[in-house]
């Protein structure tokens, strides 16, 4: 039976992964951890997920899929061998940061994690530096776009700008990018996603 691992993004939850989870076909097993976005340092949320899927699954390797900061995170588990994958989806992955996280640190006063997710933090900078050799599906948003978003004219999905997802590192050798005109939240309802997904998993 192939093991699924689901990554909520930040603000998010396990239930965001509703719609795809419930309308994937049978045999698969499914686990979708949840972090605490409180916590402050994303090594501190690294270790909650990879605790948590190693648990689940006893070790056994996984189909890790995650969505927004679930899959930056995924990309620094996945490539520093913190669980067993066979393949990383990541879906509106800010590689590159967001200086959308500038709005939010001042909507979550007291949370210290979104400046990790400035452009050009030094965990993003790490992060380029690494280098995963599986194979990676890197699902990219480019509807549903505004100003505030990008910061400026740039396109992007409402939240993440399209350069910032597309900067994947470049050690991720096996990287293919899937471009779909959705937004950032309109794409957990996605049909073609649940399939990608589910073709990925059984592969």
């Amino acid at each position: 039976m192939p093991n699924l691992v689901l990554v909520h993004g930040a603000g998010g939850s396990p239930a965001g992964w509703n719609y795809i989870s419930q309308n994937l076909p049978g045999g698969l097993k499914i686990f979708r951890p949840h972090y605490d976005i409180n916590l402050t340092d994303p090594f501190e949320i690294i270790d909650s997920i990879c605790t948590q899927v190693n648990h689940e699954f006893n070790d056994q390797s996984v189909t890790y899929v995650g969505h927004s900061l679930g899959g930056v995170l995924g990309g620094w588990i996945c490539a520093s061998g913190l669980i067993a994958v066979d393949h990383l989806v990541t879906i509106s992955a800010p590689w590159q940061g967001s200086p959308f996280a500038r709005w939010l640190k001042l909507v979550f006063r007291n949370n210290n994690l979104f400046q990790h997710m400035n452009p050009g933090s030094e965990f993003l900078e790490f992060l380029q530096e690494k280098t995963f050799l599986r194979p990676h599906t890197n699902i990219v948003t480019v509807g549903g776009g505004n100003e505030v978003a990008a910061w400026g004219a740039r396109d992007n999905d409402g939240t993440v700008t399209v350069e910032s997802q597309i900067g994947v590192p470049l050690g991720f050798a096996k990287t293919q990018n899937e471009f779909i005109n959705l937004s950032h939240t309109e794409i957990l309802q996605s049909d073609k996603v649940r399939d990608l997904i589910s073709r990925i998993a059984y592969d």
